[in-house]
């Protein structure tokens, strides 16, 4: 038996959506399936799409000048990823690509910048979700400056040490600032005074 993306939706995060609302996304919105390394976005590319995880993890990441990836945020199951088209038409700032193969329900930005009918439950849980997700770039900033190699890494598994063996090393030392290697010595050295 096939499951609306609106029922979908509800029963994880334990919403409830009025009809009108419920119509518009499952009349516009469809469950989808992206293999891994695949990008959903990509940075320069005009946003169109929200996208709610089922399973699987995407990483958010800016391309610098010279082709260089700098990872800038994770997001996992019952998260959203690409908010940053709800502030308006614009193009995307970063890239987000999958990190394991994932299914997600893709939500035309239409239904939300278009309908006078959004939900009120699902607005709200928007506005938690942004307000959330500026607070954690806003801590990720703070701790870029103020601590050292070995801060930056143990903050990141405050956030994400549900994820962490599912993302590859590179990226957790992207994240945080660092080398790879360095990210190395610092697990290394972590391991050895558990074992003190």
């Amino acid at each position: 038996m096939n499951v609306s993306p609106s029922s979908r939706i509800e029963k994880i995060l334990d919403v409830q959506f009025e009809c009108d609302f419920k119509s518009a996304i499952d009349s516009s919105s469809a469950e989808k399936n992206y293999p891994k390394d695949y990008a959903i976005i990509r940075q320069g590319d005009a946003l169109n799409t929200l996208y709610f995880i089922i399973n699987g993890i995407v990483r958010g990441y800016y391309l610098d000048e010279s082709g260089r990836e700098i990872t800038k945020c994770f997001s996992k199951e019952n998260q959203f990823a690409g908010m940053e088209g709800l502030l308006g038409p614009s193009k995307a700032s970063f890239s987000v690509e999958c990190l394991e193969d994932v299914t997600c329900i893709a939500l035309p930005y239409q239904i939300f910048h278009a309908s006078t009918n959004i939900s009120r439950q699902f607005y709200e849980l928007l506005e938690k979700t942004s307000k959330t997700k500026m607070l954690d770039l806003e801590n990720h900033y703070k701790d870029l400056m103020l601590l050292d190699a070995e801060g930056r890494y143990r903050m990141f598994l405050k956030r994400y040490a549900s994820i962490e063996q599912r993302i590859k090393q590179e990226y957790i030392a992207s994240y945080i600032g660092i080398q790879p290697s360095s990210l190395c010595r610092i697990k290394r050295k972590m391991k050895n005074h558990l074992s003190d």
